[in-house]
């Protein structure tokens, strides 16, 4: 029996080619012997059985056996007689190759019962390990051989078991669609301008090239702005003084191009009229409670409203001073104008005329925030400082 069992191994390992198909389920019917290693049975027996593949992965399995051991002759320790066995086992498979390879051994482990006819055998749990391998002859039928160790686990009484089955697969998993074939190289674009082989009349475009649409290099300048159309983002200026996208430099970044700007290097933030000069602005500086220093972080400010009126001799400033609702209104007023004062004495230190500057003070009135809340009350201890353009403006 056991010369036979290794002939089979044998030939399933020389076997021919294989048609692969991944499979989730398998059915096996086997036939093999079963031998007693501690001598309790005094011949082989022969083994029929079958197996239900619960799982069957590329690597893990899971599958159901169920053993027929016939005519097993009993040792004459036990009696004289016959007994017939029945053994069911939950088998956990291991597999070395995928369900794409020819040959795929595999080890096992599992759990189950036996019982016997005669009663003179005890019933009960077994365990066992084991090795085997499975060759595909086609889609829908396998071969595989196996053999492994059954221990009992009452007294560890162990019998060496080896079968050859015939297995067939069913329950196939769901394979993705085929990927498409690469589809003809006809729209290749050799010097990546965008212009396919095809159609390129240049089709050597160094890269970052602007080409046209017969992929040869773009030198039209609609506007003659010193800046290809392609690249041009403002096509229609009317002026050479441009930037690299082709549209017109504003220096002060006031919304008027520096060759309309009348009133060039305006502040930032100052409102312009359509020629780039100033219209009636409102400069905020926030001081201190019940103080009339010009906080340091404000003296910028102060000094761009400078730097600005020097520039542009025509401009005049009103200041305008505030308080918070927090004391008396007579009080508040004389602190508003302090407040405007101060910043009158600011620009005149900094060079400014007197004559071009107002001063005034309005105590609480005009709030531009609640005076219920700090927050609030800081904003509108405040003066306000308005240029305003004059003729030449």
């Amino acid at each position: 029996m056991k010369k036979r069992i290794g002939a089979l191994l044998l030939s399933v390992a020389a076997a021919g080619t294989l048609m692969a198909q991944d499979y989730t389920n398998s059915v096996t019917a086997t036939v093999g012997g079963y031998s007693p290693m501690n001598k309790e049975f005094t011949d082989d027996a022969l083994s029929l059985g079958a197996r239900l593949g619960l799982i069957e992965g590329d690597t893990h399995g899971l599958e159901l056996e169920y053993d027929f051991i016939n005519n097993v002759d009993l040792d004459k320790s036990q009696g004289k007689g016959d007994t017939y066995g029945n053994q069911i086992f939950a088998n956990y498979l291991y597999h070395f190759k995928d369900q794409s390879a020819k040959l795929r051994p595999y080890l096992l482990g599992g759990v189950g019962y036996e019982n016997w006819t005669n009663s003179r055998l005890d019933d009960g749990g077994v365990g066992a390990v084991g090795a085997g391998i499975k060759y595909a002859v086609n889609e829908w039928l396998n071969l595989r051989a196996e053999v492994k160790d059954v221990i009992r686990f009452d007294d560890g009484g162990q019998s060496l078991a080896y079968t050859a089955g015939v297995m067939i697969p069913f329950g196939s998993v769901e394979k993705a669609a085929p990927v498409a074939a690469a589809a003809p190289l006809t729209n290749l674009d050799s010097d990546a301008d965008g212009v396919i082989d095809s159609k390129d009349k240049c089709p050597h475009t160094p890269s970052g090239t602007v080409v046209d649409e017969n992929g040869c290099p773009v030198t039209t300048d609609s506007d003659g702005d010193g800046v290809i159309d392609p690249l041009d983002n403002c096509p229609n200026s009317k002026t050479t003084q441009v930037d690299e996208n082709g549209c017109p430099i504003d220096t002060d970044m006031d919304g008027v191009p520096d060759y309309l700007d009348q009133c060039p290097n305006t502040p930032k933030g100052f409102k312009v009229d359509k020629n780039g000069c100033t219209v009636g602005v409102t400069l905020h500086l926030n001081f201190p409670f019940n103080s009339a220093k010009i906080p340091a972080s404000d003296m910028k400010k102060v000094e761009r409203v400078a730097e600005f009126m020097k520039k542009h001799p025509d401009v005049t400033a009103k200041l305008k001073g505030y308080t918070d609702s927090i004391g008396s209104e007579a009080y508040n007023l004389k602190l508003s104008e302090r407040r405007a004062n101060a910043v009158k004495k600011a620009l005149i230190k900094l060079g400014i005329d007197a004559s071009r500057l107002s001063a005034k003070g309005y105590g609480e009135a005009d709030p531009v925030a609640s005076n219920d809340t700090p927050e609030g009350r800081a904003q509108n201890r405040r003066v306000e400082v308005v240029l305003v353009p004059g003729k030449g403006q």
